[in-house]
């Protein structure tokens, strides 16, 4: 609630959406999200709009993949990954 009232402070309440991206299932967004609608609860993939829905005020389920990999994610402990764009294309 501190980073909301913050941004809102600096931002201006309202002018920005906020939002959380708590993995695909509800299971995630249990332990990622804050209650109300001060923040909107997002997954990863248009397979967890159902479950946000459950979190979000009525009307304001923003259903949108709020994570993308194409590539180069690296894990903790892992050697760093190179692509080129073409690798992407």
């Amino acid at each position: 609630e501190h980073l909301v009232a913050l941004a809102n402070q600096h931002l201006g309440e309202g002018s920005v959406v906020l939002y959380t991206t708590d993995g695909g299932s509800a299971g995630y967004m249990e332990r990622g999200s804050l209650p109300g609608g001060s923040v909107l609860t997002l997954g990863d993939g248009g397979w967890a709009c159902q479950d946000s829905a459950k979190f979000n005020p009525k009307g304001l389920n923003a259903c949108m993949n709020s994570e993308t990999y194409a590539g180069w994610l690296t894990h903790w402990g892992e050697s760093m990954a190179n692509t080129t764009a073409s690798d992407c294309g």
